[in-house]
């Protein structure tokens, strides 16, 4: 299993690099309305250091353990 996924990310890889320095236009801009938004939410309490985090694990956890049991329906 391992090597077929590491042969797969490989690919993957590959055909990113394939599409580096390909994009048409510049980076993009951010407006001051977005910028304020995301200093909003970097100032939350939640968000500073030595807050507890332990939900985010949790949460990838979860997430991680629900779709390793999905099965695909055609």
């Amino acid at each position: 299993m391992e090597r077929w996924r590491d042969a797969d990310d490989r690919k993957a890889l590959r055909i990113l690099d394939s599409y580096v320095g390909s994009a048409k236009s510049g980076p993009a801009t951010l407006s001051a309305e977005y910028l304020k938004a995301i200093a909003c939410c970097e100032t939350l309490p939640e968000n500073q250091n030595g807050c507890d985090k332990t939900w985010v694990e949790r949460s990838r956890r979860q997430f991680r353990e629900h779709y390793a049991h999905a099965k695909q329906v055609r």
